[in-house]
C-alpha cells in the first residue's frame, strides 16, 4: 500500500510540474513585398530573434516577420504579444525596426511574476546586390551569397554567411557571439568576445579582441588583435599588430610586417622560399619561424634581453655581429644563392628562433 501511495504521489508531482511549466503560444505576422531597383536599400533592426536572409538574382524583396509570445496562460501570452512591435518605413530605403514597446518594460504587467518568453523572427528573400544593413541583438543571422554593400552587426548571437564578394564596402561586426563565413572578398571584420571562422578572404581589415579566430586562406590581411587566439592556415601578405595573443600561421607566402607585444607565442610553420619581406618588432614575445628548404635571404636581427636561436647555424653566414651583456646584433645571409628577400627582426625581452 505504501508503494502504491508513493508511486501515485510521484505521478501527481510530474503532472503538476508539467502543468505548471506548460506554456501557451500566441503568434502574429507582418508580411511585406516590394519591387526594387539597384538603388534600393534594406535596413533591419531587430532584437530577440532570428534573421534569415535568402538571396537571389531577382528584383523583389519579401519580408515575413513572425512575433511569438509564450506564457502560462493565453491571456498572458496575448499580453506579451501585444507588446511586441514592428515599425516599417517604406520608400527607396526600406526599414524594419522591431522589439518591445519601450513604455511597457517598466510596467507592473510586464514585471509581474510568471514564466514568459518571446521572439521576433524574420524570413527575408531579396536580391543579392542591393544595399543591406542588419542589426540583431540576442539572436542569429543567416545570410546567403551576397555582392552588395553590407553592414552587419550581431550582439549576443551568431552569424552564418555564404560567399560575400565584390568590391562594395562590407562591414561585419560581432560582439559576444560567433561568425562562420564561407568567404569575404574585401571588407572590415570586427570580433569582440566571440569567435570567427572564415574559409576564404581576399583583402581584409580585421579587429579582434578577446576572441578566437580561425582563417583558412587569405591573400591580404591587416589585423589588430589583442587578448585572443589567431590561427591562420595560409596567408600571402600580413600586416598589423598583436598584443597578449597566441598567434599561429601555417604558411606565409609573401610579406609580413607585424608588431608584437606580450605574445604568448608567435609561430610560422612554413615561410615560402619565394617570400619577399619579413619585418617583425616584438616586445616580451617569443617568435619562431621555419623557412622552406632552398630559402635564401638577407637578415638583420637585433635582440635586447633575449637570444637568437638558429637550428641550422651552418646556413647562417654572419657579416656583422655585436654581442653585449644585454643586447645582440646579427647581420648576414641565410641559405645559398642570391638573396632576394629580407628578414628584419627586433626583439626586446623575448627569444627569436629560426629554423
Amino acid at each position: 500500500m505504501k508503494k502504491w501511495t508513493f508511486n501515485i504521489l510521484i505521478l501527481f508531482l510530474v503532472l503538476n510540474t508539467a502543468t505548471t511549466f506548460a506554456q501557451v503560444e500566441k503568434t502574429k505576422k507582418v508580411s511585406k513585398s516590394y519591387t526594387v531597383s539597384n538603388t534600393t536599400a534594406l535596413n533591419i533592426d531587430n532584437k530577440y530573434g532570428k534573421v534569415h536572409i535568402n538571396t537571389n538574382n531577382g528584383n523583389t524583396i519579401k519580408v515575413d516577420v513572425t512575433m511569438v509570445g509564450r506564457s502560462s496562460s493565453g491571456e498572458r501570452a496575448q499580453d506579451i504579444l501585444d507588446n511586441l512591435k514592428v515599425d516599417v518605413v517604406e520608400g527607396n530605403e526600406i526599414s524594419f525596426r522591431s522589439g518591445i514597446i519601450s513604455s511597457i518594460r517598466s510596467s507592473r504587467r510586464w514585471k509581474r511574476k510568471g514564466t514568459r518568453s518571446f521572439e521576433i523572427n524574420y524570413l527575408i528573400s531579396m536580391p543579392k546586390n542591393i544595399k543591406l544593413k542588419v542589426k540583431n541583438k540576442f539572436g542569429s543571422v543567416f545570410l546567403g551569397d551576397y555582392i552588395g554593400e553590407l553592414d552587419l552587426y550581431v550582439a549576443y548571437g551568431s552569424i552564418k554567411a555564404g560567399k560575400i564578394t565584390n568590391v562594395e564596402d562590407k562591414k561585419i561586426k560581432v560582439a559576444f557571439g560567433s561568425a562562420d563565413i564561407d568567404q569575404v572578398e574585401q571588407g572590415e571584420l570586427t570580433i569582440a568576445y566571440g569567435s570567427l571562422k572564415l574559409d576564404n578572404g581576399k583583402k581584409l581589415l580585421v579587429k579582434n579582441s578577446f576572441s578566437t579566430m580561425e582563417i583558412r586562406d587569405i591573400q591580404d590581411l591587416d589585423i589588430t588583435s589583442k587578448y585572443g587566439t589567431v590561427n591562420i592556415t595560409k596567408v600571402n601578405n600580413l600586416s598589423g599588430s598583436s598584443s597578449f595573443d597566441t598567434f599561429k600561421i601555417g604558411e606565409l607566402n609573401n610579406n609580413c610586417t607585424l608588431k608584437l607585444k606580450y605574445a604568448k607565442g608567435f609561430e610560422v610553420s612554413r615561410v615560402n622560399k619565394n617570400f619577399k619581406k619579413i619585418d617583425i618588432d616584438g616586445q616580451f614575445s617569443a617568435m619562431e619561424l621555419r623557412f622552406d628548404e632552398g630559402a635564401s635571404f638577407d637578415y638583420e636581427v637585433n635582440t635586447k634581453f633575449g637570444k637568437l636561436k638558429a637550428a641550422l647555424r651552418q646556413k647562417m653566414k654572419i657579416r656583422k655581429q655585436i654581442e653585449q651583456t644585454n643586447s645582440n646584433y646579427y647581420e648576414g645571409k641565410y641559405g645559398q644563392g642570391n638573396a632576394k628577400s629580407k628578414v628584419t627582426i627586433k626583439s626586446k625581452y623575448g627569444s627569436v628562433r629560426i629554423k
